[in-house]
């Protein structure tokens, strides 16, 4: 999640930067949106979608056994 935000953070200066017509500044936080997208890029998403399935499986069979209780 932080660096989710970081990206924002610096993307929204990037903006600011192009709509200001500062093409140093452009350049700087263009460099800190491609080191952020650099970091994006290292993450396994299959594995952050393993540790989501695993963590809500076991609440999601929990609550499908209760249902089925109350309603039998």
């Amino acid at each position: 999640m932080i660096d989710l935000q970081a990206f924002v953070n610096d993307y929204g200066k990037q903006l600011d930067a192009q709509i200001a017509g500062d093409d140093a500044s452009v350049a700087v936080y263009q460099a800190n949106v491609q080191a952020d997208l650099a970091k994006f890029a290292t993450y396994d998403i299959d594995a952050i979608g393993k540790e989501i399935d695993a963590y809500y499986k076991p609440l999601i069979e929990r609550f499908n056994s209760e249902i089925a209780a109350a309603t039998a």
